[in-house]
């Protein structure tokens, strides 16, 4: 049963990604943008004051602990979602909201691109970040290189911390650099992932009047 309940929440974690349009009335996404760390949050009104909100699920992502280029590139720092307080706000399905915040954290970043942690992710992140590699027509993946330059010494530009690949991949150097850098070209954690459809959780978002963007 405990193996059937895991297989469920990955599937709706990488089909059952919500929309604009699953938002219930009062409900609205708060974007607080910095170059170094940005957050996206969903916003949910108390049930006893509606017109004062909380979070009920948020992600974070930016540049602030990469030491190398990652081709401009942000990483994903956290990733939150409260099931609770969604039900309390008075959602009955609550799964599907982390993959949304997902997309509009990549949407935001554009041409930047939106890449895993560089150093670990839970296993739930992993699925998402599966999805976006195997069934998005709508996101380009681009590979990156290792920290120390070694596949494309002449554009350190792609340059990038790759521990999240070593510990999800089974990639050994023992077996040479081309295995390794066949795996790289193949696995999620040394992507990074662009939109390439524009930003249409955004402009509906906008449309529906439930965005708030604050810089900071």
């Amino acid at each position: 049963m405990k193996h059937l309940r895991q297989y469920i929440r990955r599937t709706i974690l990488s089909e059952g990604i919500k929309s604009p349009n699953d938002l219930l009335p009062g409900s609205y996404i708060l974007a607080k943008l910095n170059p170094k760390v940005s957050s996206v949050k969903l916003m949910v009104p108390y049930s006893d004051t509606p017109f004062e909100h909380h979070v009920a699920a948020e992600l974070d992502w930016g540049t602030l602990f990469l030491n190398k280029p990652c081709m401009g590139a942000s990483e994903v720092m956290s990733v939150e979602v409260y099931y609770d307080d969604l039900e309390e706000a008075g959602y009955s399905d609550v799964d599907g909201w982390g993959p949304l915040l997902y997309d509009i954290a990549m949407e935001f970043q554009g041409e930047k691109g939106l890449m895993c942690d560089r150093d670990e992710v839970s296993d739930d992140a992993s699925w998402v970040w599966e999805k976006y590699l195997t069934s998005r027509d709508d996101v380009q993946p681009k590979v990156l290189d290792d920290e120390k330059g070694y596949f494309t010494p002449d554009d350190p530009n792609d340059d990038c911390e790759q521990t999240t690949f070593t510990i999800y991949s089974d990639a050994n150097w023992v077996h040479g650099p081309d295995s390794v850098r066949e795996k790289m070209k193949n696995h999620w954690a040394s992507q990074v992932f662009i939109k390439i459809s524009g930003t249409p959780v955004l402009d509906k978002l906008r449309a529906n009047k439930q965005l708030k963007v604050v810089h900071v």
